[in-house]
């Protein structure tokens, strides 16, 4: 079967596996040096199994002959993302749309501090999976994450869940999925105007976890409650790495503001930890009170963190502007505060931790600063787009003594469809 082309008889679990042989003079994938050619043969092949997957659970449905895309494409570019609806039938009983997802983030990053330099390419994201409308009220969604730098196809379920949507006042999710907990840490890093998030929702925002939310709009007010397992597990964890509940308000603010999008919105995350609480951070109460402004060409988001209870209580404030200075070009910007009580705040792990051994007491402090600016193109909105940007960032204070002053430049892509 090793060297068979996948069939309809094929389990799912072996064509996620089906090897790809190497072009004559490689040797196997995982005994690669890491060079520009083997990573982009081995990004290759998780996209090649991804379509075969795709294409296997389409041509084999019986609802394969009704596939249309969900909108007439506008161009080109349109044309060659709707390539990844698979099938589309409002009026089907039973499946009424099947598509492909993907993200890859790269970037190349060089740091320069006073505690020392580093540089380097990163595939920082790389996930693969599929969504499906079924029974017109469930929204099905199953995706991989792959771990070029690693080698490996398969490193984790990212994320797996099942949402009954049967009114928008009313959605229940069950599965793998991130809770929502600040403005930056409840979206997709693809939708942000930075590369990585600020350091203090960094370290305190959870990671996907096993668990179940219900969520819903209410005229202006919107609002998620959710209980979760405290373990980051490579599948799905138990309860066993101790409880995360979270709880978030939002209230529409646009006719306040005459705006087109102005919302406020409070969030909140208990976390009872244990020596196993791996999918979260060090705080046991976290809250965020958020206010984003958007108009066509410029945006604005500010907003308060608080952490408190089982290691020593922060505050931070966060300032994102944008502005388009075209239809396409972005110009971005953030700053960032936070203050501790002790040393409980760190260095963030991409990039600034990188730069070696001259990293005093792991990175830990009681006062940090950055500030970010830079400019995205895009290319087919947040689907495809290019990032260059510089970020200044300072620490003070920890243990060790000695604090951290450096610049980081980053220019990569995000890609999701």
């Amino acid at each position: 079967m090793a060297n068979e082309v996948p069939s309809c008889r094929t389990p799912l679990s072996t064509i996620v596996q089906w090897p790809i042989p190497p072009p004559d003079g490689f040797t196997q994938i995982s005994h690669w040096d890491h060079t520009f050619v083997a990573e982009a043969w081995f990004i290759f092949t998780v996209m090649l199994r991804a379509l075969t997957t795709a294409i296997l659970l389409t041509t084999c449905s019986v609802f394969a002959g009704h596939r249309t895309a969900k909108e007439e494409p506008q161009d080109e570019l349109d044309r060659l993302w709707a390539l990844a609806n698979l099938y589309s039938n409002p009026d089907s009983s039973f499946l009424q749309e099947l598509s492909l997802s993907g993200y890859y983030g790269g970037e190349y990053y060089a740091v320069s501090s006073n505690r020392g330099n580093d540089d380097g390419w990163e595939h920082s994201r790389l996930r693969w999976g599929l969504r499906a409308r079924v029974l017109h009220d469930f929204y099905v969604r199953a995706e991989v994450a792959s771990d070029p730098e690693a080698g490996e196809v398969y490193s984790q379920l990212w994320n797996a869940t099942v949402s009954w949507e049967p009114l928008k006042a009313f959605h229940l999710t069950l599965g793998k999925f991130r809770p929502q907990w600040s403005w930056e840490g409840g979206d997709s890093s693809f939708y942000l105007p930075t590369f990585e998030r600020s350091m203090l929702v960094s370290t305190a925002r959870p990671s996907n976890l096993t668990g179940a939310a219900v969520s819903g709009e209410i005229g202006n007010w919107s609002y998620e409650l959710g209980i979760f397992s405290g373990e980051q597990a490579q599948e799905f964890g138990d309860f066993g790495g101790g409880i995360v509940y979270n709880a978030s308000i939002g209230y529409d603010l646009d006719k306040v503001f005459g705006l087109k999008r102005a919302e406020l919105r409070l969030d909140y995350l208990h976390a009872d930890h244990n020596e196993n609480s791996t999918g979260i951070g060090p705080w046991k109460d976290n809250f965020a009170l958020s206010l984003e402004l958007r108009e066509k060409r410029w945006s604005l988001v500010t907003e308060l963190q608080y952490v408190s209870g089982d290691a020593d209580s922060a505050i931070g404030v966060t300032v994102i502007p944008s502005y388009f200075l075209t239809k396409k070009l972005e110009l971005n910007g953030r700053y960032h505060f936070a203050s501790s009580s002790g040393d409980s705040l760190r260095l963030q792990k991409n990039f600034e931790r990188r730069v070696g051994e001259g990293i005093t007491d792991k990175g830990r402090g009681d006062l940090y600063q950055s500030a970010y600016v830079g400019l995205t193109y895009h290319v087919k909105r947040d689907r495809l787009k290019f990032t260059t940007g510089v970020e200044w960032s300072r620490m003070e204070g920890g243990g060790d003594g000695g604090s951290f002053d450096g610049w980081t430049w980053f220019s990569g892509v995000r890609l999701q469809f």
